[in-house]
């Protein structure tokens, strides 16, 4: 059996160092200096896409509350990365061609770029230009010197591949702000399903999730 990802405390480091695992601090300071990406992956199909949008729409509304994210700013912020993936593709094939150093992946300043691209071809031009301002506007904390910047505009280390690993644990234990709380497990998410998707199906894995209640939080004083 192969045991996959374990979100949880670090109580697991015993185990991880018995299998070989590998144990992933999600605090603010590991990810500044050991950044993951949501936009780091080899190559994207339509779950990838559909999975990094989802993404960016829950981190838009956890810092932005009264945000009200229609199916237009979906579609926007979907074309938008298509468009920045379409331009990584081609620079990749250069760089084959000539040697010319490449960025890893696109991050959100390569997406950000695109707007105004992307609403073009997407309903009414005054209602798709809202949109637009309205994302720019949500999104500031997403920028390179914004709050959140070190994971929406940092480049992702070769080193920090996980997929090799029998075993991994992502540690969210450490972090304070709820927001990050938040945008750091669905990170985690995406990181989990990126590296299930390069591992035989017929391989048996195991899938542990030890602090659900962050994703389930409300403001009911029924929630719990």
């Amino acid at each position: 059996m192969l045991l996959k990802r374990s979100i949880g405390k670090t109580s697991y480091q015993k185990i991880c160092d018995v299998f070989g695992g590998q144990v992933v601090a999600f605090t603010e300071e590991h990810l500044r200096t050991h950044p993951y990406s949501p936009f780091s992956n080899s190559s994207w199909d339509d779950d990838d896409i559909q999975n990094t949008v989802v993404f960016i729409q829950n981190a838009i509304l956890q810092t932005n509350p009264e945000a009200v994210v229609t199916g237009l700013h979906s579609e926007i912020i979907a074309e938008s990365l298509k468009l920045s993936i379409n331009d990584h593709e081609r620079n990749v094939h250069h760089h084959k061609l000539t040697g010319d150093p490449i960025d890893p992946h696109p991050t959100w300043i390569d997406v950000k770029k695109k707007l105004p691209v992307a609403a073009n071809s997407k309903g009414a031009r005054d209602l798709a230009i809202k949109a637009v301002d309205e994302i720019r506007k949500w999104t500031v904390s997403f920028d390179k010197t914004g709050q959140f910047g070190y994971i929406f505009c940092s480049h992702e280390k070769s080193s920090e591949a996980s997929d090799q690993a029998p075993l991994v644990v992502y540690d969210l234990e450490g972090i304070s702000d709820p927001r990050l709380q938040i945008i750091a497990s669905q990170l985690s998410f995406l990181k989990v399903a990126k590296d299930l998707k390069k591992i035989d199906r017929r391989i048996r894995k195991l899938i542990i999730f030890e602090e659900l209640g962050v994703l389930v939080q409300g403001d009911s004083d029924k929630a719990g």
